[in-house]
Parts: structure tokens; sequence; C-alpha cells
């Protein structure tokens, strides 16, 4: 995967009123450098941006227009398929954010057995 530069030149997105989120999540997660990069995108790799949910997705579309080779509308399994894949991304970053959270945790507790035995002892 490209290494993403958060300092590269983002005044492309000036142009367009967008809200902190959108502009962070293109700014710090993709490597996209004019609004043809965010039209090209289909639905699903916008999705797969961290932060950039439904809502970011309604905000994208309402700003930048619609994609310009919209996604074919599923029907039968393909619609099975799409679904799976969503639930597949939401459950994988689910994991890592929970990962995250129980590293967090796991610091603090040992900060905290540490400051205990540490009155204990005095």
């Amino acid at each position: 995967m490209n290494e993403i530069d958060p300092n590269r030149d983002m005044s492309w997105l000036d142009d367009f009123e967008v809200s902190t989120r959108l502009r962070n999540c293109f700014r710090h997660h993709t490597n996209f450098n004019s609004a043809q990069d965010v039209l090209a995108a289909s639905e699903m790799e916008l999705l797969r941006i961290p932060n950039f949910g439904r809502r970011s997705l309604c905000e994208a579309r309402e700003v930048f227009g619609p994609p310009l080779s919209p996604e074919p509308h599923p029907s039968g399994d393909r619609e099975a398929e799409w679904r799976h894949e969503i639930e597949a991304t939401a459950t994988a970053l689910w994991r890592e954010h929970l990962i995250r959270r129980i590293e967090w945790l796991e610091h603090h507790l040992g900060r905290l057995k540490a400051d205990i035995i540490e009155s204990l002892t005095r």
C-alpha cells in the first residue's frame, strides 16, 4: 500500500464545503489528490476508509456528486455478496477497535496495579 503523506497539498478540497471529518479522512487515510479521485472511488472503497461511514458517504456524494462509473444495482447473489463484504469489513474494523481498546486498558491496568503495589509497600 502506498504511504500517505499528510503534508501533501490538499488545497483542492478548499473548493468544496466539507466537514472536518471528511477532510481528515481524505488527508490522513487516502491518496486522493483531486475531486476526480473521489468520484472514481466506489462506495466500498470509500467505506473502507477509517472513520468514513454512511454519513460521510452521503456527504461525499452530496458534495462531489455520484461516482463516475456507478456500481450496478445489486440483485440476487451479488446483493448477498455485497452484504457479506460490508459485514466482513465492519467486523474487521470493529475487531481492530476492540484490540486497540484492550491494549489501552491493559496498559492502564498495569500502571494501576503498580501504583497499588507501591502504595501497599510504603
